[in-house]
């Protein structure tokens, strides 16, 4: 699962970041990996697992499980663990997982390495002399530093 000191560092936050992907085993599993920025961006991971699955279940049961050891660890029985924040590609099936296993999320941020590789991937279809501008534009865009800001910017 983790470590005492990581999981400590995930109930300092409000928020948890997820990814799944399928690039790391041949026998067609996903790896599911959950964990948080600290203030320098620098990721801690609190939970790596390999899921048989990607259905809300499967995640649920990943987020579920890192709750249930903060609550043992730090709560006995009862927890504050309780992240609103969720960071994360497109996937609905991480999104149900957690909302499923810790409540309501109330801001879901969508992952900037997604982000930018996607654009990246469907920049050929701007005029070749505006990419340079559409990337700057878009890095400019995630230094937001409110919702506001950003939903004006964009």
């Amino acid at each position: 699962m983790s470590t005492r000191f990581l999981l400590e560092l995930a109930l300092k936050t409000r928020h948890v970041a997820a990814d799944a992907t399928y690039k790391l085993m041949f026998q067609g599993y996903s790896v599911f990996l959950v964990g948080i920025n600290d203030m320098r961006r620098v990721f801690h991971a609190t939970s790596l697992s390999i899921c048989s699955g990607e259905i809300g279940d499967d995640y649920a049961f990943v987020f579920w499980s890192v709750k249930t050891m903060i609550d043992k660890l730090f709560f006995g029985e009862i927890s504050t663990y309780r992240p609103t924040i969720l960071i994360a590609d497109g996937a609905d099936a991480i999104t149900n997982g957690f909302i499923m296993a810790l409540g309501e999320c109330l801001i879901r941020i969508m992952c900037w390495a997604h982000v930018r590789r996607n654009v990246v991937k469907k920049l050929h279809l701007v005029e070749e002399e505006y990419q340079e501008e559409v990337m700057i534009d878009l890095d400019a865009l995630q230094l937001s530093s409110s919702t506001e800001i950003f939903d004006k910017a964009k």
